[in-house]
C-alpha cells in the first residue's frame, strides 16, 4: 500500500512539474519601493504567501494571488500597496496554468493606472496573452482586450523603430483574431498604416543621407535631415551642420535664433523669433512628418516659455496666441498622419501631453456617458489634486472629446481646483465653443498637472460666475460638507442643475448631496477587474433614486460582481490537473475522465453564484453580460441555455 502511495505522489509531483510554466517577472518600478508598502503586503498577506510557497502546488500560490488581487480591487489602499500588491499576484500566479488570465489582469491593471512603465507591462502581457490564447480563450476576451493590448505594443515598436517585431505581432493579431473568429480591431489597419509610414520614412532618411553625398540641389535633403537631428535626435550640432551645409538663408536665420534662444531662454523675443523661423522652415520642407516635427518644436519652445512663472499678461497672451496658430497647423498635417505619428512625437505616457482632437459637433454630447442634453452654456469643475494622480490623464481624455463635439452654438468654461487657487482656463470666461476656441481649451486641458489637496469652493464660484446653464463637478474624493452648504448659497433656487461624478472613489457623503440638491445627476465612474472604465448611474435628475434612462436598471456595483463571477466560473472550467488537454501522459486524465473540463459537481458553486445574481436582476441584466452568461455557461452545459432563457424573461 504504501509504494502505491509513493508511486501516485511521484505521479502528482510529475505532473505538477509538467504543468509549470516559466514564471513571469514583476515590471521594475521607477523608483524603489516604499518600505511602508513592504510592511503593509508583509502584515496582510506575508503569513499567506509563506505557507503557499511551503507546498509543491502551484494552485495555492494561485489561490493566494487571487485574494491579494481582490484586495486590490476593492481600491481601499494606497496606489504604492496595490501596485506592489499586483507585483506579487504576477510573482506568485506566473507559473501557474490555470491562473494565466489573473497574472493579465493584473499587469494590464498596473498598465492602465500607470503604476508601472507602459512598455514593461505591455511586453510581460504579449507573453501571457499568447499562453492564454494557445490553451484557448473566450472569444470576446481575444478580440476585445488581448487584440487590442497587443496593437498598443506594436505601436511602441514601431515608435522605437523595432520595424521587424512590430510586424510580427500585428500579423500574430490578425491571425488569432481570424482563428477564433472575431472581429480584428480597427486599429490594426492604423497600426499597418503607421508601419509603413515608418518603413518608408527609413527609405527617406537612406536616400537623403545619399543625396547629400552627390552634386547637386540639396537644400530640402539637408533641411528634412536638420529636421531629424534636431527634433527627433536632440542633436543641436548634427542639425546646424545640415543647416550651414544647405546654404538656404531660412537655415542661417534658424540658426541665429537658436544662438540668441540658448542664450536667453525667458525672453519673449527670442522664443518668439525661434518659434518664427521654425515656422518659417516647416513651411519649406517637403513632407508631412518633417513638418510635424518642427511644428512640435515650436510649440515645447513656446510652452517653455508659458511655463516661467511671473510673466506679464500682455507677453502671455502674444505668445499663447501665436501658440493656438501653431498647433492649429500641427493638428492639420497631423490628420494626414496615420495615429501612431502623433504617439511618437507625444510619447505614450506623459499626462500633459495628450493629442487634441475636436471633432464634429454632435446632439448627443456626454461626459463620461453623462448626456449634455440641451445645455447651451456648459462649466466643467474637475479636480487635478494629488488623488487624481495617475488617473488624471483618462479624465482629460474623455473632457477633451466632449468638447470637441459641442457645436458653435454652445459655450463651454473649465476650471480646475485642489487645495489653493483654481487653475482656469486661459480666457477666464466662458467661450464659444468653436473649433479654434476648442482647440485652445483642450490644450489648456492636456498641459494640468496633479497636485495638493481638495477644495472645490473657489472654482465653483468662479463656475457660477459664468452663468452656466449647467455645472459638472468632477472629484475623487467626498468633499467637506461646508462645500454643500457653499454650493446652496450660491445656487439658492436650483435654477443651475450640478451634476456630480464620483471618480475612482466609493460610497461618498457629500457628492450625491450636492447632485440631489441641485437637481442634478450622480454617477460613479471607476476601473473594473480588466483595468476598463466603467460608469453607473446614483441620483438621477432632481433626486430620482433610479437614475437616467441610458443606465441599465441593474445597479453598477451588481453588474461589476456578475462580471467577477463569470471571470470565476471561466477560470475554472477547464481540468487543471491535465491543463483541458484531457490525457495525462499516454492515458486518460482520471480526474475529468478525458473530457478536459473540470466535472459539474465541482463547478457547482460558481455555476450557483451566477445563476443567483441572474435570478435577482432577470430582464434588468445588461444585454452584454446575458449573451456572456449564456455563453459561458453553455461551455459546460448546453441545458443551461433554456434555464436562461426563463430567467431573462423576468422582470426585477
Amino acid at each position: 500500500m504504501r509504494r502505491v502511495l509513493i508511486s501516485f505522489s511521484l505521479l502528482f509531483a510529475c505532473a505538477a512539474a509538467a504543468g509549470a510554466m516559466d514564471p513571469v517577472a514583476p515590471v521594475p518600478a521607477d523608483e524603489p519601493v516604499p518600505e511602508k508598502a513592504r510592511k503593509m503586503f508583509d502584515e496582510a498577506f506575508g503569513a499567506d504567501v509563506m505557507a503557499a510557497q511551503a507546498t509543491e502546488t502551484l494552485a495555492d500560490d494561485g489561490d493566494v494571488a487571487k485574494r491579494i488581487y481582490a484586495r486590490v480591487l476593492e481600491d481601499a489602499d494606497p496606489d504604492v500597496f496595490r501596485a506592489y500588491a499586483l507585483d506579487q499576484v504576477v510573482k506568485l500566479a506566473g507559473a501557474s496554468p490555470r491562473h494565466q488570465r489573473l497574472v493579465y489582469d493584473a499587469l494590464r491593471m498596473q498598465k492602465t493606472l500607470r503604476m508601472r512603465p507602459a512598455r514593461g507591462c505591455l511586453d510581460r502581457m504579449a507573453v501571457v496573452g499568447g499562453r492564454i490564447v494557445d490553451v484557448g480563450a473566450a472569444a470576446d476576451w481575444v478580440g476585445g482586450v488581448y487584440a487590442v493590448d497587443m496593437i498598443r505594443l506594436a505601436e511602441m515598436m514601431i515608435c522605437a523603430g523595432e520595424l521587424g517585431p512590430a510586424t510580427n505581432l500585428l500579423d500574430r493579431v490578425k491571425g488569432t483574431t481570424a482563428k477564433f473568429e472575431v472581429t480584428l480591431p480597427a486599429d490594426h489597419k492604423d497600426a499597418v498604416r503607421g508601419l509603413e509610414f515608418f518603413r518608408n520614412l527609413d527609405e527617406v532618411r537612406k536616400q537623403f543621407d545619399a543625396v547629400i553625398r552627390t552634386p547637386g540641389d540639396h537644400v530640402q535633403a539637408r533641411l528634412a535631415l536638420a529636421a531629424l537631428r534636431l527634433v527627433r535626435d536632440g542633436d543641436q550640432a548634427g542639425a546646424r551642420t545640415h543647416l550651414v551645409a544647405s546654404g538656404d538663408s531660412l537655415a542661417f536665420e534658424l540658426m541665429d535664433a537658436l544662438r540668441n534662444y540658448t542664450r536667453t531662454r525667458q525672453s519673449k523675443a527670442a522664443c518668439l523669433a525661434l518659434a518664427k523661423a521654425l515656422d518659417k522652415m516647416a513651411e519649406t520642407v517637403r513632407g508631412s512628418y518633417f513638418k510635424a516635427l518642427l511644428w512640435k518644436e515650436c510649440c515645447d519652445r513656446l510652452d517653455e516659455f508659458l511655463g516661467v512663472a511671473g510673466t506679464a499678461d500682455a507677453d502671455r497672451a502674444e505668445v499663447q496666441a501665436l501658440r493656438t496658430s501653431l498647433s492649429g497647423k500641427l493638428e492639420d498635417v497631423l490628420r494626414q498622419c496615420p495615429p501612431v505619428v502623433r504617439c511618437d512625437l507625444y510619447g505614450f505616457d506623459e499626462d500633459s501631453r495628450l493629442p487634441v482632437r475636436v471633432a464634429q459637433p454632435d446632439r448627443r454630447v456626454a461626459f463620461f456617458g453623462l448626456p449634455l442634453g440641451g445645455a447651451k452654456r456648459i462649466a466643467f469643475v474637475i479636480d487635478r489634486s494629488a488623488s487624481m494622480t495617475g488617473s488624471l490623464m483618462r479624465v482629460k481624455e474623455h473632457l477633451t472629446r466632449c468638447i470637441g463635439t459641442l457645436g458653435d452654438d454652445r459655450h463651454v468654461y473649465v476650471v480646475f481646483y485642489s487645495e489653493g487657487p483654481p487653475v482656469e482656463m486661459p480666457s477666464r470666461r466662458m467661450v464659444p465653443a468653436t473649433e479654434q476656441n476648442c482647440r485652445a481649451v483642450c490644450e489648456f486641458i492636456n498641459g494640468v498637472t496633479p497636485a495638493g489637496g481638495s477644495d472645490p469652493n473657489d472654482a465653483l464660484r468662479r463656475a457660477f460666475d459664468q452663468q452656466p446653464d449647467r455645472i459638472v463637478l468632477l472629484s475623487a474624493n467626498d468633499l467637506n460638507p461646508g462645500v454643500a452648504g457653499h454650493v446652496r448659497q450660491l445656487n439658492p433656487e436650483s435654477k443651475v442643475p450640478v451634476d456630480v461624478i464620483e471618480f475612482m472613489c466609493r460610497d461618498t457623503l457629500v457628492l450625491p448631496q450636492i447632485a440631489r440638491a441641485n437637481k442634478g445627476r450622480f454617477r460613479h465612474v471607476g476601473f473594473d477587474e480588466r483595468g476598463t472604465l466603467r460608469w453607473g448611474s446614483g441620483v438621477g435628475e432632481a433626486g430620482d433614486a433610479q437614475g437616467q434612462a441610458d443606465q441599465a436598471p441593474m445597479p453598477f456595483q451588481e453588474r461589476e460582481q456578475l462580471g467577477r463571477r463569470l471571470n470565476e466560473l471561466e477560470e475554472n472550467i477547464y481540468c487543471s490537473f491535465c491543463n483541458g488537454a484531457g490525457r495525462f501522459g499516454t492515458g486518460r486524465c482520471g480526474v475529468c475522465g478525458g473530457t478536459g473540463k473540470t466535472p459539474p459537481g465541482k463547478l457547482r458553486p460558481y455555476i450557483d453564484r451566477v445563476l443567483g445574481l441572474c435570478r435577482q436582476y432577470g430582464a434588468d441584466v445588461p444585454q452584454a453580460l446575458q449573451k456572456r452568461s449564456r455563453r459561458v455557461l453553455a461551455r459546460i452545459d448546453h441545458r443551461f441555455d433554456k434555464m436562461l432563457d426563463e430567467i431573462f424573461k423576468k422582470k426585477k
